[in-house]
């Protein structure tokens, strides 16, 4: 099994520079994934000359763990969307989502891109007559938005369905595939690519520096899953993230892509390899730094040998996903202080589309000055009464991990912590992240994360240490993985048996 996606399993990109020298272009990208290549795309297709700057290597982070759905069905979501913001927005939001939908299709068909780009309808079932209920009102929604959807009363995977809901001429294809080509298009004419270019500062004229150099640009894109500058903006008060994990085996391929309805529901599609058909599996999700210890892979694995029985797992890894509050993704300016920036971030579950959504919007706000949907994905919007729901658990998580670093540490001994498990120790005053390898090997970092200073948990699944305010995560070296976080945690000098030298 490889503890990785199959889509960086199955494709190679060629290396890219790191920025040594000063680049001015019309446009620079922050953020190597989808998000920020379809926006390259869309601004270089429209005559600007762009530049992508990524930390590390392009498509190797949030997009490389996607399940890969093309769709504007987004779970049960459009009966809440009328409920939250109104007919007239909703309206938008299906209509911002069918676009991009077909933008997908149009550049893929126009640039001859093989990705296993595949038209197929997107089904969300119900197990439980609570979900029957909610089909229903999400059918009735569909209806007064004037989108083509309808309940069907089986569907192909093992299940005993109360009732499901179609929305046809979806799509699903490979993502890195699709980047690769996207690359090859943005990579000359004056336009460029950097890696391994983790970026420092961006100035109020639009310079983004980094160690080795800088580019100037007139327009500034923050493409960094969830935004790396706190404020202004203030993302971090907005959103939250969420992990869920994905397992692929191999399996007869599916007609339709499937989603679960329930809470805890779980979503399949299936894709053609060299060696045969595989399902694509995810669930088991949670609030990232809230694993509590507990393997979630787990849970995911039991229901796929419950529906298929001795399958074997081929790949697995699992997907960050950045929560708006409300509901809707934050596209377009940056902040109103900040004319020439712009973010594309808060996509919820559904970055494929979202990504395209926002090369759209920000791509006819650069070019044109206005957008269609920039009212609706407006960056500036924010009320924590309406979004009380979502807004007082993130600030209780907040303040209750502010106050566990600060206050409520333990005093673990290090020979507590057995071979293979993590914990936090303190010592003089510092909390300290400890994990041992199988072989008992110390690797210890101070366990406060350099976003906002929340304290760090432990991911089990992943070994690595995630932040329960904002989700940023870093491996046990240090180094980070997510956003919004930019500077690595420190990496501590550690002798067993013995103390920890600070």
């Amino acid at each position: 099994m490889k503890n990785k996606s199959y889509w960086l399993s199955s494709v190679e990109f060629k290396e890219y520079p790191k920025l040594e020298k000063d680049v001015t272009v019309d446009a620079a990208i922050i953020g190597g994934g989808i998000a920020g290549f379809n926006i390259a795309y869309m601004l270089k297709k429209s005559g600007l000359k762009v530049a992508i700057i990524e930390a590390g290597k392009i498509a190797s982070g949030n997009t490389a763990n996607t399940t890969a759905k093309i769709t504007f069905q987004h779970d049960l979501c459009y009966d809440r969307l009328i409920a939250e913001h109104g007919e007239k927005k909703a309206r938008l939001y299906a209509k911002a989502n069918k676009n991009a939908l077909g933008m997908y299709e149009k550049i893929i068909t126009e640039n001859k891109i093989e990705c296993n780009f595949r038209k197929t309808d997107s089904i969300v079932f119900s197990t439980t007559e609570k979900g029957k209920k909610e089909i229903k009102k999400e059918l009735e929604a569909s209806q007064k938005l004037d989108l083509k959807m309808e309940l069907v009363d089986s569907i192909e995977l093992p299940y005993t369905i109360t009732s499901a809901i179609r929305a046809a001429d979806q799509a699903e294809f490979h993502p890195l595939l699709y980047i690769k080509a996207l690359a090859d298009y943005i990579d000359c004419d004056g336009s460029y690519i950097f890696e391994n270019t983790p970026v420092s500062e961006v100035t109020e004229d639009n310079e983004i520096i980094s160690d080795t150099g800088y580019i100037t640009a007139k327009h500034v894109i923050i493409a960094t899953h969830f935004p790396i500058i706190n404020m202004p903006g203030y993302y971090f008060l907005k959103m939250y993230q969420h992990r869920t994990q994905v397992i692929a085996f191999k399996g007869k391929p599916l007609s339709n892509i499937y989603c679960g309805a329930e809470e805890q529901g779980f979503c399949f599609r299936s894709q053609k390899t060299e060696d045969g058909d595989i399902i694509i599996m995810d669930g088991a999700d949670y609030k990232t730094g809230h694993a509590e210890n507990m393997t979630f892979y787990d849970i995911v694995e039991k229901e796929a040998r419950k529906l298929y029985g001795d399958i074997e797992i081929l790949y697995k890894w699992s997907a960050q996903d950045c929560m708006p509050m409300d509901y809707l993704p934050y596209i377009g300016k940056y902040s109103k202080k900040t004319p020439n920036m712009y973010v594309a971030t808060g996509f919820a579950k559904w970055g494929m589309t979202g990504s395209m959504v926002a090369a759209e919007v920000i791509k006819d706000l650069i070019t044109t000055g206005k957008s269609e949907f920039e009212d609706l994905f407006d960056t500036s919007r924010f009320d924590p009464i309406s979004s009380a729901k979502e807004f007082f658990p993130q600030l209780g998580d907040i303040t209750i991990s502010l106050t566990t670093s600060l206050l409520r540490l333990t005093d673990d001994k290090l020979s507590e912590i057995k071979n293979g498990e993590a914990g936090i120790v303190k010592l003089d005053k510092h909390r300290v992240g400890l994990y041992k390898d199988e072989n008992g090997k110390p690797y210890a970092v101070n366990a406060t994360c350099t976003h906002l200073g929340c304290a760090l948990a432990w991911n089990k699944d992943e070994h690595t240490w995630d932040c329960p305010c904002h989700g940023s995560r870093f491996d046990i070296y240090g180094k980070v993985i997510d956003s919004p976080a930019v500077r690595p945690i420190d990496r501590l000098e550690i002798s067993l048996p013995g103390n920890i030298d600070v």
